[in-house]
């Protein structure tokens, strides 16, 4: 047993993410990457890679690559509809990007019911919201690339991201300051940052790497697995850290 639903829920297989993706390669031009299953099949995903890459001069004469993904997102428990969404990932720590974008949506979602598979058949309409938001995603990420920031910096953004501040106990205060101290830490000494060092760029990596690869799990299960779902899982604390530090790196 997956979990527990109400009469009018019926599944949306496997095969209808592949058949919601296969329709979008002739228009894209995209190649499918990887597929899986999380939480024992309760959560599935299939990803498209698409032939735009965001590629930034690094400091030290590398290339700093993003890539951008359609991925199909579906759960047989009943506790998400199936989501289509645009994903861009920093190729050199597998960061996952999350920024909320008022001018462009990434994300659209269809109700397990008895419409759904005629609504896979009309998300190629809705997609074409999607491609505004890699257009505008790119946009904002050359300005944040363009814009310097110092350590000193840094450490006040993160404070200010976990609202350190804010913290109403001893134990929820100590937690923030680590998280925060994690980012700077980050910032300060990842090799996958030293390329973007010294921009809002840069910066904003730092908290997806923290996110995506360090950032503490509660319960049991699979650390990596647990990091994995709740980065695409909208609504998540993880998301929410991300679109946040976007947001303010934006406007500082």
């Amino acid at each position: 047993m997956l979990g527990v639903v109400g009469s009018k829920y019926q599944p949306l297989q496997n095969e209808a993410s592949c058949d919601f993706l296969t329709a979008l390669i002739d228009e894209s031009g995209a190649v499918f990457e990887t597929a899986g299953a999380l939480n024992g099949g309760r959560h599935t995903f299939v990803t498209l890679k698409l032939p735009e890459t965001m590629v930034f001069d690094g400091k030290d004469g590398s290339e700093d690559r993003t890539e951008l993904y359609i991925a199909a997102l579906n759960s047989h428990d009943g506790s998400a509809a199936f989501r289509g969404i645009v994903t861009p990932v920093r190729v050199v720590c597998a960061n996952t990007q999350t920024a909320a974008i008022r001018e462009a949506k990434a994300s659209f979602a269809i109700r397990h019911t008895g419409s759904a598979r005629i609504a896979i058949q009309q998300a190629r309409e809705a997609l074409k919201l999607a491609w505004r938001y890699l257009d505008v995603f790119q946009a904002a990420a050359a300005a944040l690339y363009a814009q310097p920031m110092d350590t000193d910096e840094v450490r006040a953004f993160a404070d200010r991201l976990v609202d350190v501040d804010g913290a109403t106990s001893l134990s929820a205060k100590k937690s923030r300051r680590e998280q925060a101290s994690g980012i700077v830490k980050l910032w300060v000494s990842s090799p996958t940052v030293a390329p973007i060092a010294g921009t809002r760029w840069g910066a904003y990596n730092a908290v997806t790497e923290f996110v995506d690869h360090h950032a503490k799990v509660r319960g049991r299960g699979n650390p990596e697995a647990v990091r994995a779902l709740r980065a695409v899982t909208t609504g998540s604390s993880a998301q929410t850290l991300k679109s946040n530090a976007f947001r303010m790196l934006q406007t500082l």
